[in-house]
Protein backbone atom coordinates (compact mmCIF):
# COMPACT_ATOMS: atom_id res chain seq x y z
CA UNK A 1 0.00 0.00 0.00
CA UNK A 2 2.95 2.13 1.07
CA UNK A 3 4.37 1.72 -2.82
CA UNK A 4 1.36 2.90 -4.10
CA UNK A 5 0.70 6.03 -2.15
CA UNK A 6 4.50 6.63 -2.96
CA UNK A 7 4.21 5.86 -7.09
CA UNK A 8 0.90 8.43 -6.94
CA UNK A 9 3.07 10.97 -5.58
CA UNK A 10 5.85 10.93 -7.76
CA UNK A 11 3.42 10.83 -11.11
CA UNK A 12 1.12 13.96 -9.70
CA UNK A 13 4.09 15.78 -8.90
CA UNK A 14 5.69 15.03 -12.22
CA UNK A 15 1.88 15.84 -14.05
CA UNK A 16 2.13 18.40 -11.49
CA UNK A 17 5.61 20.77 -11.89
CA UNK A 18 5.74 19.30 -15.53
CA UNK A 19 4.56 22.61 -17.07
CA UNK A 20 2.38 20.58 -19.77
CA UNK A 21 -1.36 20.10 -19.92
CA UNK A 22 -3.73 20.27 -22.62
CA UNK A 23 -6.64 23.23 -20.49
CA UNK A 24 -9.97 21.49 -19.46
CA UNK A 25 -12.23 22.00 -22.63
CA UNK A 26 -14.56 23.84 -20.64
CA UNK A 27 -12.13 26.61 -19.74
CA UNK A 28 -11.09 27.07 -23.12
CA UNK A 29 -11.35 30.93 -24.56
CA UNK A 30 -9.80 30.30 -27.87
CA UNK A 31 -8.29 27.87 -29.87
CA UNK A 32 -5.64 28.60 -32.72
CA UNK A 33 -4.72 25.81 -35.18
CA UNK A 34 -2.17 26.39 -38.43
CA UNK A 35 0.44 24.90 -40.78
CA UNK A 36 2.57 27.35 -41.85
CA UNK A 37 5.49 27.01 -44.48
CA UNK A 38 8.30 29.09 -43.46
CA UNK A 39 10.86 30.33 -46.22
CA UNK A 40 14.61 29.89 -45.71
CA UNK A 41 16.13 32.90 -43.81
CA UNK A 42 12.25 33.92 -42.96
CA UNK A 43 10.49 34.04 -39.85
CA UNK A 44 6.88 33.14 -38.94
CA UNK A 45 5.37 35.50 -35.62
CA UNK A 46 1.79 34.81 -33.53
CA UNK A 47 0.61 36.57 -30.70
CA UNK A 48 -1.67 36.46 -27.90
CA UNK A 49 -3.25 38.24 -25.87
CA UNK A 50 -3.62 37.24 -22.17
CA UNK A 51 -5.39 39.11 -19.52
CA UNK A 52 -4.86 37.89 -16.02
CA UNK A 53 -6.05 34.47 -14.99
CA UNK A 54 -5.36 33.28 -18.03
CA UNK A 55 -3.03 30.30 -18.89
CA UNK A 56 -1.84 29.57 -22.51
CA UNK A 57 -0.94 26.21 -24.21
CA UNK A 58 0.86 25.98 -26.47
CA UNK A 59 2.17 22.58 -28.94
CA UNK A 60 4.24 22.63 -32.43
CA UNK A 61 6.37 20.67 -34.79
CA UNK A 62 8.54 21.75 -37.94
CA UNK A 63 9.84 19.40 -40.08
CA UNK A 64 13.05 20.75 -39.54
CA UNK A 65 14.87 22.56 -36.83
CA UNK A 66 14.14 26.04 -35.92
CA UNK A 67 15.14 28.71 -34.23
CA UNK A 68 12.32 29.42 -31.71
CA UNK A 69 11.61 32.58 -28.77
CA UNK A 70 8.23 33.97 -26.63
CA UNK A 71 8.78 36.75 -25.84
CA UNK A 72 6.82 40.01 -25.10
CA UNK A 73 7.33 43.77 -25.40
CA UNK A 74 8.20 45.58 -22.61
CA UNK A 75 9.30 48.77 -21.17
CA UNK A 76 12.77 48.10 -21.59
CA UNK A 77 12.28 46.79 -25.01
CA UNK A 78 12.12 43.07 -25.80
CA UNK A 79 11.67 40.16 -22.99
CA UNK A 80 12.25 36.70 -23.70
CA UNK A 81 10.53 34.25 -21.81
CA UNK A 82 12.33 31.35 -24.02
CA UNK A 83 14.85 30.65 -26.73
CA UNK A 84 15.71 28.12 -28.23
CA UNK A 85 18.10 26.49 -31.15
CA UNK A 86 17.65 24.31 -33.49
CA UNK A 87 14.29 22.55 -32.19
CA UNK A 88 11.74 20.93 -33.69
CA UNK A 89 9.25 20.25 -31.39
CA UNK A 90 7.70 22.07 -28.15
CA UNK A 91 5.08 21.65 -25.82
CA UNK A 92 3.80 24.07 -23.09
CA UNK A 93 1.68 25.87 -20.63
CA UNK A 94 2.33 29.42 -19.54
CA UNK A 95 0.60 30.22 -16.53
CA UNK A 96 -0.04 33.81 -14.92
CA UNK A 97 2.54 33.48 -12.89
CA UNK A 98 5.40 33.32 -15.22
CA UNK A 99 4.11 36.17 -18.00
CA UNK A 100 3.01 38.29 -14.74
CA UNK A 101 5.92 40.46 -15.73
CA UNK A 102 4.62 41.47 -19.25
CA UNK A 103 1.32 42.81 -18.13
CA UNK A 104 0.95 46.43 -19.27
CA UNK A 105 0.62 48.73 -16.19
CA UNK A 106 -2.44 50.67 -17.64
CA UNK A 107 -4.32 48.01 -19.62
CA UNK A 108 -3.48 45.01 -17.23
CA UNK A 109 -3.29 42.53 -19.88
CA UNK A 110 -0.27 40.65 -21.30
CA UNK A 111 0.74 40.25 -24.97
CA UNK A 112 3.48 37.24 -25.74
CA UNK A 113 4.62 36.36 -28.74
CA UNK A 114 6.13 33.25 -30.63
CA UNK A 115 8.51 33.61 -33.37
CA UNK A 116 10.20 30.69 -35.00
CA UNK A 117 12.91 31.34 -38.23
CA UNK A 118 13.95 29.30 -40.41
CA UNK A 119 17.67 29.11 -40.87
CA UNK A 120 17.86 25.93 -43.06
CA UNK A 121 18.58 26.19 -46.79
CA UNK A 122 14.65 24.81 -47.58
CA UNK A 123 10.95 25.52 -46.70
CA UNK A 124 9.81 24.53 -43.49
CA UNK A 125 6.77 23.42 -42.68
CA UNK A 126 4.96 24.74 -39.34
CA UNK A 127 2.11 22.73 -37.27
CA UNK A 128 1.18 24.91 -34.36
CA UNK A 129 -1.74 24.57 -32.09
CA UNK A 130 -2.39 27.20 -29.04
CA UNK A 131 -5.15 27.14 -26.55
CA UNK A 132 -6.07 30.29 -23.90
CA UNK A 133 -8.35 29.10 -21.34
CA UNK A 134 -9.61 30.49 -18.06
CA UNK A 135 -6.63 29.70 -14.88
Amino acid sequence: MRKLYCLMVVLFSVVLFSGICYPDENKVIKEFSSVETIEPDKFYEKCATLMPRQVFYYKFEASSPVYFNIHYHGEEGREYLTQKKEISSHERTITEFTYKKAYSALSKKATLCMLWKNNTDGPVELSLDCVTSKK
